[in-house]
C-alpha cells in the first residue's frame, strides 16, 4: 500500500437519508456475529470499532495479530481519517441458509468508529478476494450462486440491523408526515429476525426462550404494519406437591346478574381478539401445566377502577423454572432522566405488551373461569399473560430488547436517553429532533406488534418556539411512572403527586393517635400505612420513607406472632414502646402535612453539554447513618458550582449494629451511597446513547479512616492499625473489598467516568449527619428515651393459645374472599386504561395532517400503530 494514499468509505451518507445498506452474514473467531456492509466505493476493507484491543479481548484475540500502517481514509461528507493499525481476523462467511461459503483469515485496516458494535467495512479487496457479485442495491451472490444478500419481495426485510455512521446523523427537521415511510427508514431495523434464540431463566428444569419470528401471511395481525412476533418457549413443568384448587365457579356466584354479564364480556374480549380460545377437556395435556383461576375484581360500587378480570398463576408459577429481571427500578428511571435534566422528552406506553409475545405451541397456558360447573380448563391462552412468572423478563427479552438495538443505532445519537420500564418508555435529549427519533422507534415497535396507547402518548420542551415537528402536539405536562413532568423557565421539575398516597396515610395516623390504645389495629393497616409513607420512586424524601420503614419495624417484630389481619393488643405495649408508637405517629403526620404540592426543580442540561459532575456525601451516627447525592452546575455569573439534589437516604441501625465501633459504621454507610451512585452512573451509561457522555463523581465523607481505606481499597489495613480488634478487622476488610469492588465496576465503564475520593470537614457535610440523627429525637414527656433507643430492643408479644388458633382458622378461610389478597394478584384486563374510551382502531387517525393549507386525511401506516389496540 502507498503511504499518503487516500481511501474512500461511502458507507456514511450523514446529509442525506441513508440508502439500504448491503449486509452480509459474518462470523468472527468461530462465535461472534457481527454485522459486515459491502461498500464498492472503498478500496480496502475496514474493521470500525471504539476500541480495537476491546474488540479483540472480547473475541479473545490476541493484541500481537496488530500491524502498523499508514493510511488515510475520506468519510462520505469530506472528512479525512488516519488509519495507522491493521489486524488479521479469521472470519467465516455465510449465505443465506446459513451454509459456510468462505472461512479465511483476513487482513483489514483499523477504523476508529463512534459505533458501540464491531462492523466489518467490506471493500473491493476482499470483493475480489471472495469473488463477489454485486447486482446494485438488490443482491449480493458468491461465483457460485450462492445468495449472501437479497431484497426480494420473500425476504424484504433482509436488510441491515444497522448503518455505520462516523459522524452523527443529520436528520431533516421535518418529515412530510402525509406521505407513507420510505422503505430506506425501515432498512435500519430489518433484518433482526435473523438473531438466534436467546435463552433465560433458572437451569433448574429447562430454560425459557424467546425469538423474533417472521409473521406468516395468514396469521392475524396485532398491529397494522406487523410483520414479526416474538414467540416465547416455556419449558417442560416439574412435578410439584401444588395442587389445583379451583374456586373461580365460587365467586363467580357471588357476582350479580349484572356483573356475571360483565364477566362473560370480557372473556369474549379475549377471545374475539383470538388470545384466547376454548378448549374441551379431552384437549387438556396430561401432566401439563396447572390452570390459572379467572375471577373478577372491581364488582363492587366503591371500587374505583372498572371491572376487569383477574389471573391467579401461583400454582403454574410453582412448576416452572424462577427467572428475574436485570433489576432495573421505576426509581432507576426517574433518578437517571432528574439526572440528565434534558430539554426535550417524549413519553410513551406499549398498550397489552405482555399480550403482543406469543406462546410456542408446544405449551400454552390453561385458565378455569367460572362460567361453568366443572373443574377442568375451559379456555386456553395462546399469548402471555399477566402473572406469570416469567412475564417481566421476557418483556425485557422481548420489548426491552427492541429498545436496546433502538438506543444502539444511529437515529438515537443526538438522544441524552432512552429507557424502558417494563412497558413505559422515554426518549429525551437536548435537541427537538427527539421527536424524530420517536417516529423511528414507533415504527420499528409497529413491525414487531407493539402499539403505543394514544392517552399515554406525552411531549414536552423547555422552548416551545423549537418544538416545530407537528407529528406530536406539545403539552404542558406528562405523567411518567407515577410523576408528573414540567419544565418552569429553564428548570425541569419533578412532581411526586404524592399528596393522593399520603392524605389516607395521615387521617389513619391521626385516628389511632387520637383513639391511642383503644384503636383497631392491624399488621396489615400498618403496612399499608408504612408503605405508603416508605414508597419515594424519586428517592428525595428520607425522612418519610424512615417513618414507614419504622412504623413497620415496630409493629412487625413485636406482633409477629399474629396473623395480618388480627386486630392488636396495643395495651400490651411497654410504656416506652407505646410513646415510640405515638411519637412515630406524629412524626408521620407531620410528614403528610404538606403545605403546596411537592416538586423538585433542576435545570436541563444545554446543547452540547456532554459532562456531569456528580457528588455524594456521607455520614454515621450511633443511631443511624445517611447519604446525599448532588449534581454540581456552575453559575454563569461566579463561576462556583451549584449543588441540586438528586437522591438521599436515611437508615437506622438494627441490634447488633448499635454495638459497631464508629469506623465501621462510617464505612457501612460509605459502601450503602456508593452503591448507590455506582447504580446511577452505570444506567446512565447503558441508557444513553450519547457515546461523548462523561460522569466525573466526587466522594466526601468526614470520617479520615474511612477516606483512607476507600483510597487504598485493596483489602489491607493502612500502616499503624496493627493488631487492634475495637475496629473489628475482618468486618472492615469486608467492607473495604466490597468498596473494592465498587471502584472496579466504575473502572469498567471506561474513560467516560471519572472519580475521586475526598475528605471534608465536618460543617460541610450537615446534610448527610442530619440524616443520620434522625432517631435521636425523643419520645417520651421527659426527654430522656429516644426512638432509636426503643427500636434497638422491641419484646414480642406473644399470642395465647386459643386466640392464636381462631385467627389462624379465619386466616385460612380469608384466602378464598378476602380483595385485599386478590388485589395482589396479576392485572388481567388489557384495556385495563382508567378513563379511556373504547375506541375502533380501524376508525381512527393519528393526527389531522396540514400541508400547504391543504388538510390530508388520508391514514399513514404510523397513524394506525399509534391508535389504541
Amino acid at each position: 500500500m502507498d503511504t499518503g494514499s487516500v481511501d474512500y468509505v461511502c458507507a456514511a451518507r450523514p446529509c442525506q437519508v441513508p440508502l439500504p445498506e448491503l449486509c452480509l452474514k459474518l462470523r468472527v473467531a468461530d462465535k461472534f456475529d457481527i454485522a459486515a456492509i459491502v461498500d464498492c466505493g472503498a478500496g480496502f476493507s475496514y474493521l470500525l470499532c471504539s476500541s480495537v484491543c476491546s474488540a479483540l479481548s472480547a473475541w479473545g484475540l490476541k493484541t500481537s495479530c496488530l500491524c502498523s500502517v499508514s493510511q488515510t481514509v475520506k468519510l462520505a461528507d469530506g472528512e479525512l481519517r488516519g488509519v495507522h493499525q491493521s489486524v488479521d481476523l479469521p472470519v467465516v462467511l455465510r449465505d443465506l441458509h446459513d451454509s459456510t461459503v468462505v472461512d479465511d483469515i483476513v487482513s483489514v485496516r483499523v477504523l476508529e468508529s463512534v459505533a458501540r458494535q464491531p462492523f466489518l467495512l467490506i471493500g473491493r479487496d476482499l470483493i475480489h478476494a471472495w469473488d463477489l457479485r454485486v447486482f446494485g442495491a438488490s443482491k449480493v451472490t458468491t461465483a457460485t450462486g450462492h445468495m449472501l444478500f437479497t431484497t426480494s419481495p420473500s425476504d424484504h426485510l433482509a436488510l441491515s440491523t444497522e448503518f455505520v455512521y462516523d459522524i452523527p446523523l443529520s436528520l431533516p427537521s421535518r418529515l412530510t408526515w402525509s406521505l407513507p415511510l420510505l422503505m430506506s427508514y425501515a432498512c435500519g431495523f430489518a433484518g433482526i429476525a435473523r438473531r438466534s434464540k436467546r435463552q433465560f431463566g433458572s437451569a433448574e428444569s429447562g430454560s425459557y426462550g424467546i425469538q423474533l419470528r417472521p409473521l406468516p401471511d395468514n396469521s392475524p395481525k396485532d398491529t397494522t404494519l406487523q410483520t414479526h412476533y416474538f414467540e416465547l418457549s416455556i419449558p417442560e413443568p416439574k412435578h410439584t406437591t401444588v395442587k389445583h384448587r379451583p374456586y373461580a365457579r365460587p365467586l363467580f356466584l357471588r357476582l350479580s346478574n349484572q356483573y356475571r354479564a360483565v364477566y362473560e364480556n370480557l372473556i369474549q374480549g379475549y377471545l374475539s381478539r383470538g388470545w384466547w380460545r376454548s378448549v374441551k377437556a379431552h384437549e387438556v395435556r396430561v401432566g401439563g401445566l396447572l390452570p390459572a383461576e379467572i375471577f373478577l375484581l372491581g364488582a363492587k360500587p366503591s371500587d374505583v377502577r372498572k371491572p376487569r378480570l383477574v389471573a391467579d398463576f401461583s400454582p403454574c408459577n410453582s412448576q416452572l423454572p424462577v427467572s428475574t429481571t436485570s433489576g432495573i427500578a421505576v426509581g432507576d428511571v426517574l433518578l437517571a432522566l432528574r439526572c440528565l435534566s434534558p430539554a426535550y422528552i417524549v413519553g410513551f406506553d406499549c398498550a397489552s405488551a405482555f399480550y403482543r409475545i406469543r406462546l410456542s405451541p408446544n405449551r400454552l397456558l390453561y385458565m378455569h373461569s367460572g362460567t361453568t360447573d366443572s373443574n377442568d380448563p375451559d379456555y386456553v391462552s395462546t399469548r402471555l399473560s399477566f402473572g406469570l412468572g416469567a412475564g417481566p423478563l421476557s418483556m425485557e427479552e422481548s420489548l426491552g430488547w427492541l429498545i436496546t438495538l433502538f438506543r444502539k443505532s444511529p437515529y438515537a445519537v443526538f438522544l441524552l436517553l432512552v429507557a424502558i420500564f417494563v412497558d413505559d418508555g422515554v426518549l429525551a435529549g437536548a435537541d427537538p429532533k427527539v421527536l424524530v427519533a420517536a417516529k423511528y422507534l414507533f415504527f420499528l415497535l409497529d413491525l414487531c406488534g407493539f402499539a403505543c396507547s394514544l392517552p399515554k402518548l406525552h411531549f414536552i420542551a423547555v422552548d416551545a418556539s423549537q418544538a416545530t415537528e407537528s407529528f406530536l402536539p406539545l403539552q404542558e405536562t406528562m405523567a411518567l411512572l407515577g410523576c408528573e413532568l414540567s419544565y418552569r423557565k429553564r428548570m425541569l421539575v419533578f412532581k411526586c403527586c404524592r399528596e393522593r398516597r399520603l392524605q389516607p396515610a395521615k387521617t389513619t395516623c391521626a385516628e389511632w393517635l387520637e383513639e391511642g390504645k383503644d384503636a383497631f389495629i392491624t399488621k396489615r393497616l400498618v403496612f399499608r400505612v408504612g408503605g405508603a409513607l416508605g414508597y419515594d420512586p424519586t428517592s428525595v424524601h428520607a425522612a418519610t420513607s424512615l417513618v414507614g420503614d419504622c412504623l413497620r419495624r415496630l409493629i412487625g417484630k413485636m406482633f409477629a406472632q399474629y396473623p395480618w389481619d388480627a386486630a392488636l393488643p396495643m395495651t400490651e405495649l411497654s410504656a416506652d414502646c407505646f410513646d415510640a408508637w405515638k411519637a412515630l405517629l406524629r412524626w408521620g403526620i407531620a410528614e403528610c402535612d404538606l403545605s403546596s404540592s411537592c416538586d423538585h426543580a433542576i435545570p436541563t442540561l444545554s446543547t452540547g453539554q456532554n459532562d456531569v459532575h456528580l457528588a455524594l456525601y456521607t455520614d454515621a451516627s450511633f443511631v443511624g447513618g445517611g447519604y446525599v447525592v448532588y449534581r454540581l452546575d456552575s453559575t454563569a455569573s461566579d463561576g462556583e458550582e451549584q449543588r441540586y439534589l438528586l437522591t438521599q437516604a436515611a437508615t437506622g441501625w438494627k441490634g447488633a449494629q448499635y454495638a459497631w465501633h464508629s469506623n465501621r459504621r462510617e464505612l457501612t454507610v460509605l459502601l450503602r451511597g456508593l452503591r448507590c451512585v455506582v447504580n446511577l452512573i452505570r444506567n446512565l451509561i447503558t441508557m444513553s446513547p450519547n457515546k461523548s457522555l462523561t460522569v466525573a463523581l466526587d466522594i466526601h465523607s468526614d470520617n479520615k479512616p474511612s477516606v483512607a481505606w476507600a483510597q487504598k481499597s485493596q483489602g489491607v489495613f493502612p500502616q499503624g492499625i496493627g493488631r487492634s480488634t475495637s475496629i473489628e478487622k475482618r468486618s472492615v476488610l469486608r467492607l473495604i473489598d466490597a468498596l473494592s469492588e465498587e471502584f472496579r465496576v466504575l473502572r469498567s465503564l471506561g474513560s467516560a467516568v471519572s472519580y475521586r475520593i475526598l475528605h471534608c470537614a465536618g460543617a460541610d457535610n450537615a446534610v448527610a449527619d442530619e440524616l443520620s440523627r434522625y432517631l435521636e429525637q425523643c419520645c417520651d414527656d421527659n426527654g430522656k428515651v429516644t426512638l432509636a433507643s426503643v427500636l434497638q430492643d422491641l419484646p414480642a408479644v406473644t399470642l395465647d393459645s386459643s386466640g392464636g388458633i381462631a385467627e389462624a382458622t379465619r386466616e385460612a378461610d380469608r384466602l378464598a374472599k378476602d380483595e385485599a389478597y386478590l388485589l395482589r394478584l396479576a392485572d388481567f384486563d388489557p384495556d385495563s386504561t382508567e378513563g379511556d374510551d373504547d375506541v375502533d382502531a380501524d376508525g381512527v387517525y393519528f393526527l389531522a395532517l396540514e400541508e400547504s393549507g391543504v388538510q390530508d386525511l388520508r391514514p399513514h401506516p404510523l397513524q394506525r400503530a399509534l391508535c389504541l389496540p
